[in-house]
């Protein structure tokens, strides 16, 4: 009864926050509506399937988490109103060459994945012994060719489809940067790459095309259930020769936040073992262990939950670790902040490589189930390429021309 009267409450106020706050933003398609949607998901869903139990503090936490991360993303009058208005003339053939040396740098950064994997793939089986083998660690650890231009898809992508919709390359050039990114996101034996690579698409097109595309939504959703159905059933327990599709399904979906209600009651590994005890500040740990000022430091992916067989705690878990409780409330309203920041720098600039930065908050705000992905490095370096990839390409500015 206590969980009834929490779910509705919660969800009440919660939904009418939600409405009062997305409607300051000039798409539907934006961070607050995507997290809003995979965040009660997760947790309506894993009440309503039976897969957890959770205790009202549980919902306390989350909803309220919830909360924060839409007071952050609130978007004063203020801010929406625009004073001036800069036009860019933007050198396409300079966006066009960048495109495609980022298309081919990643390749090239991906050659021994890609080779090793297609040359020894004779069946889905050992493609899942591959994976469930972490068989390339090795080559990306401490490869830097291979951690600055490996991902760059999240870069590339958004400008071919920008080129396309200029006509300065038609739809075979197009599908060609796709299969390679597509062929790339295979090779990296993980899921999330996939699912990358359809929300900055969707994000981008509809913010550049300014319309919601509908049939590319619904296509590229049923393309991402299909592959996550036929991966889970080869990699969720080939290791065992047991496989249970449903029940490999309902761990990637719910297990995240059933392990961070354990989190919550103590059942956590934690081992004071590392030179940096920080698990939010997972960038700079990576930096200073690439400089060698420490030696450890806290994985983004956590140990395996005690009850469960999942180490993924939703995107709360290093909040909660360093700071408590009210680190979660506290981390959730920066992550909103920082996403409300980025989204009106597109919106007062138009820029196209605003609006890629902010394709890719939209995919970190799907992601929440899993882990958080605005603290890793490559969060931070993303932003430096872009930087660079801007400076190069050389915007040109008119001179503005000012509205009332």
């Amino acid at each position: 009864m206590m969980n009834i009267i929490v779910n509705i409450l919660f969800l009440f106020l919660g939904l009418n926050l939600f409405v009062l706050i997305n409607k300051r933003y000039s798409s539907s398609i934006n961070h607050v509506s995507i997290f809003t949607a995979v965040w009660l998901m997760i947790i309506l869903g894993a009440q309503l399937s039976g897969y957890a139990e959770f205790h009202w503090f549980t919902l306390f936490v989350v909803y309220l988490s919830w909360y924060f991360y839409l007071f952050g993303s609130y978007l004063r009058e203020a801010e929406i109103n625009l004073d001036s208005l800069e036009i860019k003339v933007i050198d396409l053939d300079k966006i066009k060459t960048a495109c495609y040396v980022l298309v081919i740098l990643s390749f090239l950064a991906n050659l021994t994945i890609l080779k090793d994997v297609f040359f020894n793939f004779s069946s889905f089986e050992v493609w899942a012994k591959m994976r469930n083998d972490q068989a390339f660690s090795d080559y990306r650890d401490g490869n830097y060719f291979y951690t600055i231009f490996g991902n760059t898809s999240n870069i590339y992508v958004p400008l071919a489809i920008y080129l396309f919709m200029e006509k300065k390359i038609n739809s075979l050039m197009l599908t060609i940067i796709y299969l390679i990114s597509i062929l790339i996101a295979v090779a990296a034996f993980t899921r999330a790459p996939m699912l990358y690579l359809i929300i900055i698409s969707v994000v981008f097109y509809s913010y550049q095309a300014k319309k919601i595309p509908y049939k590319l939504i619904l296509t590229s959703f049923s393309i991402l259930v299909l592959i996550f159905a036929v991966s889970s059933y080869f990699i969720g327990e080939v290791s065992q020769g047991a496989v249970d599709t449903n029940s490999a399904i309902e761990l990637y979906v719910y297990g995240g936040i059933t392990a961070y209600q354990n989190l919550l009651n103590g059942k956590y590994f934690t081992y004071d073992v590392f030179d940096s005890s920080f698990y939010s500040f997972d960038f700079i740990n990576y930096v200073l262990k690439t400089f060698r000022i420490i030696k450890t430091y806290p994985d983004l992916v956590r140990e395996y939950d005690q009850d469960l067989p999942t180490n993924v705690y939703t995107y709360l878990d290093c909040f909660t670790l360093d700071f408590g409780v009210i680190g979660a409330f506290l981390g959730s309203y920066i992550l909103g902040y920082i996403s409300k920041i980025i989204y009106l720098k597109y919106y007062r600039n138009k820029s196209i490589f605003d609006l890629i930065l902010y394709s890719t908050i939209c995919y970190f705000a799907s992601f929440i189930f899993m882990n958080n992905e605005y603290i890793r490095f490559t969060f931070v370096l993303l932003i430096v390429k872009i930087f660079i990839i801007k400076f190069l390409t050389r915007f040109k500015y008119e001179m503005p021309t000012l509205t009332n």
